[in-house]
């Protein structure tokens, strides 16, 4: 038995554009051996999958600021001298007994620091946003340690 299926879609416009209704391809039948019966048996396939009814876009551009070398320059130094202090209040922080609190703000510095050195090579000016908040959430610790 061969079941043979076909699936009628309707016009699509775009505009002044349009495209013809798109039709699968026909199954393909497979001739299986015979079985113990001695009948021969038929394997209906179907038809590959289209890939998308839609056309493929190529994704836009990526928009990205333009600095001038002193912007990166200065940028830069601003971010390493953020996750330099940051640093340090970690590293003081280690030394410490910390409560439940502090721990967690320690995790928070942490993330942002991260953060900032993940963006360091792809954004500089949001790798400095990242590690000025860092750097906050740094001297906030420090004056409770203290």
């Amino acid at each position: 038995m061969v079941v043979l299926a076909s699936l009628e879609l309707p016009q699509v416009s775009l505009g002044g554009l349009s495209l013809p209704p798109w039709k699968p391809a026909p199954a393909q039948v497979k001739p299986v051996p015979p079985r113990a019966g001695g009948r021969a048996a038929a394997v209906v396939t179907p038809p590959a999958a289209a890939a998308s009814d839609t056309p493929i876009t190529p994704a836009p551009p990526k928009i990205t600021p333009l600095y001038t070398p002193q912007q990166t320059q200065d940028s830069t130094r601003q971010l390493d001298e953020s996750l330099g202090h940051v640093d340090q209040v970690l590293a003081a922080a280690a030394k410490k007994n910390l409560n439940a609190e502090q721990l967690q703000q320690v995790e928070t510095i942490k993330t942002f620091r991260q953060q900032a050195q993940d963006m360091r090579d792809k954004d500089v000016m949001t790798a400095v946003e990242l590690a000025k908040r860092a750097d906050a959430y740094a001297t906030d610790l420090s004056k409770k340690l203290q």
